[in-house]
């Protein structure tokens, strides 16, 4: 495993495209990251066959309740 990735499998984020404004904004997962160790980076992981064009938002995955 590389030094600055983190032990665990689970991702830390989730990547989307976004496309409009506001309310009516969509959505869509297209990536999962996974956090450094040392916390000043993530490593992203976009499956193949994936097509990415407009706006990435990166957010904190929220653990399954």
């Amino acid at each position: 495993m590389n030094k600055n990735t983190t032990s665990t499998n689970a991702p830390s984020h989730l990547v989307y495209v976004v496309t409009g404004e506001g309310e009516s904004a969509t959505w869509t997962q297209v990536a999962a990251a996974w956090k450094h160790r040392d916390n000043d980076g993530l490593n992203v992981i976009i499956p193949p066959g994936i097509m990415i064009s407009g706006k990435l938002v990166v957010r904190a995955a929220k653990t399954a309740s």
